[in-house]
């Protein structure tokens, strides 16, 4: 073993016992009170702050560790989201919103506008989700949350809504593009991709852009497998 393998191994075996010590000990302690659907998402939780823990320990000494953005596509099986997947052309998601590093969905929604719920906010609701973890250095990923973050409070972008069932209905969507104002969930997110770099440029109009626009800028960073079906097990691979 060379000096600097030596040191690498010296400086962050602390962060794999730590990774280990968190997976373990969180599936050690089940809530068996919870529904399928919650511990689903705590395991999700669970993996994904081990996971990073573990990428931590793996960088070489001294250098920034991994801070990659999680996104969230999924669709319920409510006639409003059956109309947005109508308006892709087919798209499986009809909502799309980002794990937070703490944990949380930030997202916009009809009801409360751009905000952080808690991970489990529409357990037993979805029908379908993936998360999408992109690759981001930790200076992207600031430029993200810091996008987002101050999106937080914002309304819901209702006339965007109406905008898009107009197109679908006459072919033609108009909209000025005061960006900014209020957003729609796909919109949003864009917003913090742009801010983050992984978006180049925007769609003519940012405040139209939907979920299915944001998985093809994703889709360039990481591929996107099929999405998972709601109340399944485990999946074998997690973000």
């Amino acid at each position: 073993m060379s000096d600097d393998v030596a040191v690498i191994d010296a400086a962050h075996a602390a962060a794999v016992e730590r990774a280990f010590a968190v997976l373990v000990g969180g599936l050690a302690e089940p809530d068996e009170a919870a529904s399928a659907p919650a511990r689903f998402a705590a395991a999700v939780a669970l993996a994904e702050r081990a996971r990073g823990l573990a990428l931590a320990a793996c960088a070489p000494a001294g250098a920034a560790a991994p801070a990659p953005i999680v996104i969230r596509f999924v669709t319920c099986g409510d006639p409003a989201s059956a109309i947005i997947r109508r308006g892709e052309l087919g798209f499986w998601a009809s909502h799309v919103e980002a794990l937070t590093p703490d944990g949380l969905l930030l997202g916009a929604h009809a009801d409360g506008g751009v905000a952080k719920r808690p991970r489990n906010y529409d357990a037993g609701q979805w029908t379908r989700e993936l998360y999408a973890t992109v690759p981001a250095t930790p200076a992207q990923q600031a430029a993200f949350w810091s996008a987002l973050d101050g999106l937080i409070g914002h309304p819901y972008d209702m006339d965007a809504i109406k905008a898009m069932a107009i197109g679908e209905l006459t072919g033609m969507a108009s909209l000025a593009d005061n960006a900014g104002a209020a957003e729609i969930c796909s919109a949003a997110i864009l917003i913090g991709l742009l801010a983050s770099g992984h978006a180049k440029s925007a769609p003519a109009t940012i405040r139209l852009t939907t979920p299915r626009d944001v998985a093809q800028i994703v889709s360039a960073y990481v591929a996107l497998p099929a999405p998972h079906a709601g109340r399944r097990d485990l999946p074998k691979e997690l973000p």
